[in-house]
């Protein structure tokens, strides 16, 4: 579990980091000191079918190209995520009336365009596997995938892979161009549950959110009043204290410390000088040494401060190798 796990985490990370980039081309980050700006908002009172003609209208009347065209990406029975490069999407609740007076709020997407079928392509997703899915199954003791289904957020059904490759590729597929239709969702679990008689099930959810939450109540309305449906959040259960636990042996570690040497101010010249220093809790900021800096010309753009923090002897650090302390 820890091996496949790893492998996996590897491929979601590549994923996030290509879509950030690919984003990043369609509109910079916000400059440094502005909140950052969401790329998906949350409609509730308007069907899909209003908010799609309302995109639709402003795509075409202000010329918006197809990369950067604000869109549908998730639909369920009382929302519709809309998403969209920040500020095209600010445009277009300024532009449409309707979506200007409906009941939205940003979700926390920050880092680029999830879902979009006329954006990315089978090519995009081959470049994210890339090497990952070999490694994975040259790994693997069987090619077969575990008998836990994993549902499709876009059909509502499970992912019909008989390879843990496949289902890696399949669901980068479904997370880059795939609607996700919480319904559907909603429904297959609620189906499954249902099928098996259940008295009681649990839920688990990393942070409870407005999806998480849509989901859990459509659970609860489709299973009867016997089942209990517990929701637990595996954010918390990660961090429950399991008291101490033993570190693995230095024979198991993979990185080794051979050498260790400093150069920082208040006189610490070699690691014993910086902890002495450290222990002590003394303070290295002085007023600036003469030898330090000596202003000449222009001094209009320099810091108006008379004390900092400095390194003895500047530029002469190979008179200090000598004195340095080196442990191997």
């Amino acid at each position: 579990m820890v091996e496949t796990g790893a492998r996996s985490l590897r491929v979601a990370f590549r994923l996030g980091l290509y879509v950030q980039e690919f984003s990043q081309k369609l509109e910079s980050s916000q400059p440094d000191g502005n909140l950052p700006q969401s790329w998906a908002y949350v409609v509730t009172g308007m069907s899909k079918t209003s908010v799609g003609e309302e995109l639709s209208k402003y795509n075409a009347q202000n010329g918006v190209s197809d990369l950067s065209k604000v869109f549908i990406s998730a639909v369920d029975k009382a929302s519709v995520d809309v998403t969209g490069p920040p500020s095209q999407l600010r445009a277009a609740f300024d532009y449409s009336q309707s979506l200007r007076d409906s009941n939205s709020f940003p979700l926390p997407v920050y880092d680029g365009v999830y879902h979009a079928s006329h954006i990315y392509t089978a090519e995009d997703v081959e470049e994210i596997v890339a090497g990952s899915l070999d490694a994975f199954a040259a790994y693997c003791n069987s090619y077969e995938t575990t008998n836990v289904p994993l549902t499709s957020p876009k059909h509502g059904t499970p992912f019909a892979c008989r390879t843990a490759p496949d289902l890696l590729r399949s669901i980068c597929t479904e997370l880059l161009t795939g609607k996700i239709c919480l319904d559907k969702i909603t429904a297959a679990i609620a189906r499954h549950f249902s099928g098996d008689g259940l008295s009681s099930c649990t839920f688990d959810t990393f942070r409870t959110s407005s999806v998480t939450k849509s989901v859990i109540d459509g659970i609860n309305t489709a299973l009867s009043h016997h089942t209990l449906l517990d929701v637990c959040d595996m954010v918390s259960w990660v961090f429950q204290d399991y008291g101490p636990r033993q570190p693995a042996s230095t024979s198991d570690a993979k990185l080794a410390i051979v050498g260790m040497a400093c150069r920082l101010p208040g006189g610490s010249n070699d690691p014993d000088q910086f902890w002495k220093f450290l222990e002590k809790g003394d303070d290295a900021c002085v007023r600036v040494p003469s030898d330090q800096f000596n202003p000449t010309g222009d001094t209009g753009k320099t810091a108006q401060t008379e004390y900092g923090n400095f390194i003895d002897h500047p530029g002469k650090s190979d008179e200090l190798d000598s004195s340095r302390t080196n442990k191997y």
